[in-house]
């Protein structure tokens, strides 16, 4: 099961989803932009796009293949939820990947 790495210093979250993107002008990102990333998508092709769908086919099929491609809507949700914890977010998060076939690794 692969494993991708978000950098909580860099990690857009909790602020709702106005203004949420996978990259943002300022240098962070969502969880889904780290995931993004770690396939090889360049910030630039990510910036203000605000999920994997949305970008070109060619750049969205780098991302892991999930049942429905809405479903990242459910990482978005929780992602940018801000009425729960940075820990409770991020078990949320893990589960979520599991349950699709990937895992998120969380680190300073």
């Amino acid at each position: 099961m692969k494993t991708f790495t978000v950098s909580r210093k860099r990690w857009h979250r909790g602020q709702g989803t106005s203004g949420s993107a996978l990259r943002l002008e300022y240098g962070k990102q969502c969880c889904l932009g780290f995931l993004g990333q770690s396939c090889g998508i360049r910030a630039k092709d990510m910036l203000g796009i605000s999920m994997p769908y949305h970008l070109e086919e060619e750049l969205h099929n780098k991302f892991p293949q999930l049942g429905n491609i809405y479903y990242w809507a459910n990482f978005s949700q929780i992602n940018d939820d801000d009425e729960i914890t940075d820990k409770e977010r991020e078990q949320k998060l893990k589960d979520l990947a599991k349950a699709n076939g990937f895992r998120f690794r969380f680190v300073p």
